[in-house]
C-alpha cells in the first residue's frame, strides 16, 4: 500500500515545487518514524519513502535532525487539530467536543508521536518534545481561562493543572489504542474521565 508521501510524489510526476517537495519529505519522515522508530529513520529510508534522492533531501533540510523536527511539528499539529478548531463558543463544550473527536483521529498521529516520545537521549529530541508539549498544554489552559472570563469555569481553578488533566485522558486513549483496546474511546471510559474533569472545573 502506497504511503501518503509516495502518492504525492506520483501526483507530482517530478514537477513539484520546493514547498511541495518539502511537504513530501516531511510526510515520508513521519511514515518512516511510524514504521521504524526515530533511530531507524535514516536518510536512506526517508529518501526511498519520498522518492527523492538523499542529496536532494539536504537541499530542503540542513540535516536529518531538521527533518525529524519538521516531522515532529507536523505530528503535533495533527494531534492538536481537535483543540485548535473551535467547535463551540462555550469553552467547556468546546473541550467536551474536542475530547469526542480525539479518538477517531488517533490513527493519523499516534504511532509516530509515540515513537518520538520513545526516542533515545542520543537523538537529542527530548527538549523539542517538552517545549512543544508544554506549548500545547498552555493552549488548553488558555481555553480554560476563557471559561473563567465567561463565568463557566470556577475562578479558583488552576488552569494549567486542569489542562494537564485534560491531556491525561488523551494519553490514556492513545495508549489504549496502541495496545489494541479498540473500543476504549467508544466504551464510555474516556467519556467518564472527561466528564469528571469538566464537572470539577465547571462553575
Amino acid at each position: 500500500m502506497a504511503t501518503e508521501a509516495e502518492t504525492t510524489v506520483k501526483r507530482g510526476s517530478g514537477r513539484m515545487t520546493g514547498p511541495e517537495r518539502r511537504s513530501v519529505i516531511i510526510q515520508a519522515t513521519i511514515d518512516v518514524v511510524a514504521e521504524h522508530g526515530v533511530q531507524g529513520a535514516t536518510t536512506a529510508r526517508i529518501a526511498s519513502a519520498s522518492g527523492i534522492s538523499e542529496k536532494t533531501l539536504y537541499s530542503h533540510f540542513p540535516s536529518r535532525r531538521d527533518m525529524l523536527i519538521a516531522a515532529l511539528d507536523a505530528v503535533f499539529e495533527r494531534a492538536m487539530v481537535v483543540v485548535r478548531e473551535r467547535q463551540d463558543p462555550n469553552p467547556i463544550e468546546h473541550l467536551r467536543i474536542a475530547a469526542q473527536r480525539h479518538w477517531p483521529m488517533e490513527r493519523e498521529f499516534v504511532h509516530p508521536l509515540y515513537e518520538f516520545f520513545a526516542s533515545s537521549p542520543q537523538e537529542d529530541l527530548r527538549r523539542e518534545l517538552r517545549v512543544r508539549h508544554q506549548a500545547h498544554v498552555m493552549v488548553v489552559a488558555g481555553i480554560i481561562d476563557e471559561g473563567k472570563a465567561q463565568g463557566v469555569v470556577r475562578p479558583e481553578v488552576d488552569s494549567e493543572q486542569a489542562a494537564w488533566e485534560f491531556y491525561a485522558v488523551f494519553w490514556a486513549e492513545d495508549i489504549a489504542f496502541m495496545i489494541g483496546f479498540d473500543d476504549f474511546g467508544t466504551s464510555g471510559r474516556s467519556v467518564l474521565m472527561i466528564e469528571r474533569m469538566l464537572r470539577e472545573i465547571s462553575a
